[in-house]
């Protein structure tokens, strides 16, 4: 299996989104038949911390475009892909990580499970999913069993116990950035 993890640079400044985004979609334009799967950091959409009237306006204006490009990347190459980003559920905003299988279609969707308080309180992402427990989210396609982590969930260690007696084949980890030493992360 060939896999493609596309991270663009972190963007720092909230006039850095708009070109982070284009990124994306040409990373997303050089894949070919060759990968088959590939996985979009988190916040594909709208990548730095601004106010959250900033933030939705972003989510706005690029959450199309990046959706259809990944839809069309998966088709183009026969490829499963994830894509995390601010995505609407029930008329709320959730840190989303949405699967699309080699047909374009979605066929998965994993709510982020520990939500920062930036994203709370600024961002004003929807966390009352988050306070009874559910296992963690196993979706099963062609034969292998993906169970997902996004960025802040992989400090809460106990994930690994649980996702490990699910029989889980390959996790997903969509990050926007990671700030643990090499070790730590060849560990988890």
């Amino acid at each position: 299996m060939k896999i493609c993890v596309i991270q663009p640079p972190y963007p720092y400044k909230k006039e850095e989104t708009d070109e982070n985004v284009k990124w994306i979609i040409a990373e997303l334009a050089k894949c070919d038949e060759g990968c088959d799967l590939i996985v979009l950091p988190e916040y594909s959409n709208a990548g730095s911390v601004y106010t959250k009237e900033e933030f939705y306006s972003y989510v706005l204006k690029h959450t199309d475009e990046l959706l259809v490009s990944c839809r069309e990347t998966a088709k183009r190459c026969s490829a499963v892909l994830f894509v995390n980003g601010v995505f609407e559920f029930e008329g709320k905003m959730r840190n989303t990580t949405l699967c699309f299988n080699r047909q374009g279609e979605i066929c998965g969707r994993y709510f982020k499970q520990h939500i920062p308080y930036n994203e709370k309180h600024i961002k004003c992402i929807d966390d009352s999913y988050v306070y009874e427990y559910d296992k963690p989210y196993v979706l099963e396609l062609e034969g292998i069993r993906y169970a997902f982590l996004t960025c802040y969930d992989f400090y809460f260690y106990e994930m690994f116990s649980h996702i490990a007696i699910q029989d889980v084949d390959i996790i997903i980890g969509c990050s926007h950035q990671r700030s643990d030493p090499h070790h730590i992360l060849e560990t988890i």
